[in-house]
């Protein structure tokens, strides 16, 4: 099985905003395990905002990129957003191809991602 590494960190408490960086290669082998990690962790940490650094995620499967859209509803429906920042070039890529960049939101960096939140929530 690929090795993933998942890690979080608060970033700003009122309103909550986490991190959540994933790194690695997510493909349907080690999806259940991601999306067991995301849904732990919003439900212990009760974010309003959830930022995905996927700065050191080498490869994404089909599985990974539907979980993206589960977990974009799920913030949507607290009131919140996911936002996605730090993408290797082929997951970039392989986001366009899909056209998933115009559903998701999608940042070049942490401070253009803490930039896309809403400043009043």
């Amino acid at each position: 099985m690929p090795v993933l590494e998942l890690s979080q960190q608060a970033l700003r408490h009122a309103p909550k905003v986490i991190v959540l960086s994933i790194a690695g290669e997510a493909e349907a082998s080690n999806g259940l395990q991601l999306e067991q990690y995301f849904d732990q962790v919003v439900q212990a940490e009760q974010p309003r905002h959830v930022l995905l650094d996927l700065s050191g995620l080498t490869f994404a499967g089909s599985a990974f990129f539907s979980s993206l859209l589960f977990w974009r509803e799920e913030m949507t429906g607290r009131g919140g957003l996911l936002v996605l920042y730090g993408l290797q070039p082929e997951v970039a890529s392989t986001l366009r191809i899909l056209t998933l960049d115009r559903v998701l939101t999608v940042r070049p960096d942490r401070q253009a991602a803490l930039l896309a939140l809403p400043r009043a929530a």
